[in-house]
């Protein structure tokens, strides 16, 4: 496998991880003496799909043509 097709499959889990926490939202909450944020658990995945579809664009660049008349 590629890499530009791993890290297909690398985006197709975060999208969807980030779409199940989006459905099904938990509160922050304490267990003993451990903390644990939903809104820091749906940030860590939005960063992630960010920094995933910048490395999926270097894959596939754009080259943009224009002509004056």
């Amino acid at each position: 496998m590629d890499i530009a097709a791993q890290l297909q499959t690398a985006m197709e889990s975060l999208v969807t991880a980030y779409v199940t926490a989006c459905a099904n939202p938990k509160p922050t909450y304490s267990v003993d003496g451990q903390n644990v944020s939903w809104g820091e658990y749906l940030r860590m995945l939005q960063d992630g799909i960010k920094a995933t579809a910048e490395l999926l664009g270097t894959f596939d660049p754009v080259e943009l043509r224009s002509q004056m008349l």
